[in-house]
């Protein structure tokens, strides 16, 4: 996978084939896919799928989001982007929501940090997104989910971000 291409330069890699694609494999005992997404196709070898842990999540929310709504559009976000939930890496968001319940059992279902931002750091990116006058009057900042994602990714983002229902989600691949 083309993420993976600098920290597979740096592996010992000796005794594996590496494949590039894998609807045209060499004559394997086994395969190990190491990747992001959720779908392999199907294999006619023996297989193992390692998932490293890459992909961060910014988001913004409304005060006491309920952590189900959270959950089920991180799902779909991720889904929507064909990645393993279990690529998740990282929850950011806006110094204001640390003690947010949602958030934080949302971080804690995934089995990862939950990482605030100070309003000042995420106005150095907010260029790069949409702004909101009503989120600025409240946290300080226009945008949260999208600098969020950027500061965790160092600016590496994945696709659209999602604005549903008061909520907004935007993925990156951090290294």
């Amino acid at each position: 996978m083309a993420e993976l291409t600098e920290e597979i330069g740096q592996c010992d890699i000796r005794g594996f084939i590496p494949v590039d694609d894998l609807q045209r494999l060499p004559e394997l005992d086994a395969l190990i896919c190491v990747s992001l997404r959720n779908d392999l196709p199907e294999l006619s070898v023996l297989h193992w799928k390692l998932v490293p842990q890459r992909v961060v999540a910014g988001i913004g929310c409304r005060r006491d989001t309920p952590f189900p709504l959270l959950a089920t559009l991180l799902a779909r976000q991720l889904e929507a982007q064909k990645l393993d939930p279990l690529a998740l890496k990282a929850i950011g968001s806006v110094t204001l929501k640390k003690g947010e319940p949602g958030l934080i059992q949302l971080a804690s279902c995934c089995r990862v940090p939950f990482k605030t931002f100070t309003a000042e750091a995420l106005r150095e990116f907010e260029h790069h997104f949409p702004g909101s006058g009503f989120v600025r009057k409240t946290v300080g900042v226009g945008s949260v989910s999208g600098p969020a994602a950027w500061l965790l990714s160092q600016g590496q983002l994945l696709g659209e971000t999602l604005r549903e229902q008061g909520v907004t989600i935007t993925l990156g691949v951090a290294h």
